[in-house]
């Protein structure tokens, strides 16, 4: 996805300079198709808010009686 710089450019190119897709895309160095559907769109440009990752907890929150419920982790040597 391109940046809200670059699409306002293709668009300044697009209405206010009047060029046509290919002398866009030659110009930006992007493919026409981007250039496309970039420089004829209608909606505003807004950038998308990041979401965050969510942590995993350092500790266990299980209860205490999950825990029994949950079998013991096997790392593939043989358990005696």
């Amino acid at each position: 996805m391109l940046k809200v710089a670059q699409i306002e450019y293709i668009k300044h190119l697009r209405d206010d300079e009047g060029l046509n897709i290919s002398e866009i895309a030659q110009r930006t160095d992007l493919d026409w198709r981007t250039v496309r559907k970039y420089a004829d769109s209608e909606n505003q440009v807004q950038e998308r808010p990041r979401q965050r990752r969510k942590r995993r907890a350092l500790f266990d929150e299980r209860r205490p009686e999950e825990k029994a419920q949950v079998p013991p982790y096997r790392t593939g040597a043989l358990c005696v």
